[in-house]
């Protein structure tokens, strides 16, 4: 009887086993899955624009500066898929999915490889950055794009896990969300295209002498981005935290301005800068707070 009874559970779990193997998605929202994948295509016209011959007489800094625009172009569709797909209540596990596969590509990828064409871009010669590269330096650039990219996706994947569906408890984040940081990241660059392009004339990259500052500075600034995605510092959710229901009418006002500054001065974007800083310095504060504050409370009768 007991024989029995353990031979009939374990064909019961193959039956339940090769039923969810066999599940198949009936229909999807049309909606969110196109703006995600706006998303993906966006990241992938970033990676197109950026691998354009840096070699003169092509100008290299328009093609980096259009591909930083179109990760803008892509958190801009991140930012709106996610909210039709809960206005329309249709979230689903499919969409998350595919949310984060574009995520990796247009906030991880794209930007790794800005980054690369960029240093080439300023390098002024035929500057190798690859793991074979004959440099260290060419090397460690090479390692700081990829620590980003790889980075990332245990970003999202650690998301993937730890995320619930309810969204009141989205109001935070642990550790630094992929397009902050890829916003944090194409807004330096596009700082230093748009704003120090015309401080050297007649130099043919633009960059004048800023060119070795930035190309020693640029790996460090996408190593600290990489380890502030996979920590666990606390950072604000933009997007439920100030878009989120209804909000005074002052807040319309300032985000139209902002919008407005940001089509006259893309270079404005390098704000984006102070979120990606916000999760350390949010830790530094509670710290000193406890360190301090704590003590002298206790003391107290």
């Amino acid at each position: 009887m007991v024989r029995l009874m353990v031979r009939l559970r374990d064909q019961n779990e193959v039956v339940g086993l090769s039923r969810r193997k066999r599940r198949r998605i009936r229909a999807i929202n049309i909606g969110p899955a196109l703006l995600t994948l706006g998303n993906l295509l966006s990241g992938f016209a970033a990676i197109h624009f950026c691998s354009r011959p840096v070699v003169p007489p092509v100008d290299p800094i328009h093609n980096l500066s259009l591909a930083c625009y179109m990760i803008f172009a892509a958190m801009l569709c991140d930012a709106l898929d996610g909210r039709l797909a809960r206005f329309s209540r249709t979230t689903s596990e499919f969409g998350a999915q595919l949310d984060s596969l574009a995520d990796v590509v247009s906030f991880g990828a794209a930007p790794g490889f800005i980054v690369i064409r960029l240093i080439i871009a300023i390098s002024q010669g035929p500057y190798e950055i690859s793991p074979g590269a004959t440099t260290a330096f060419g090397r460690f650039c090479w390692i700081a794009a990829g620590a980003y990219l790889a980075c990332g996706a245990l970003r999202l994947a650690r998301f993937n896990v730890e995320n619930v569906s309810d969204e009141s408890s989205h109001m935070a984040f642990r550790g630094l969300p992929i397009p902050g940081a890829a916003g944090a990241l194409v807004s330096l660059i596009l700082l230093n295209l748009e704003s120090l392009r015309p401080v050297a004339n007649g130099d043919v990259s633009g960059l004048g002498h800023y060119s070795a500052v930035l190309a020693a500075a640029v790996p460090w600034v996408v190593i600290i981005l990489g380890l502030l995605m996979v920590s666990r510092l606390p950072y604000v959710h933009v997007v439920n935290r100030f878009l989120r229901g209804k909000k005074p009418f002052w807040m319309v006002v300032a985000a139209a301005f902002g919008i407005l500054a940001f089509l006259l001065w893309p270079e404005l974007a390098v704000t984006l800068c102070g979120y990606a800083l916000s999760g350390p310095v949010s830790w530094l504060v509670r710290f000193v707070a406890r360190f301090f504050v704590g003590p002298s409370i206790q003391e107290e009768p």
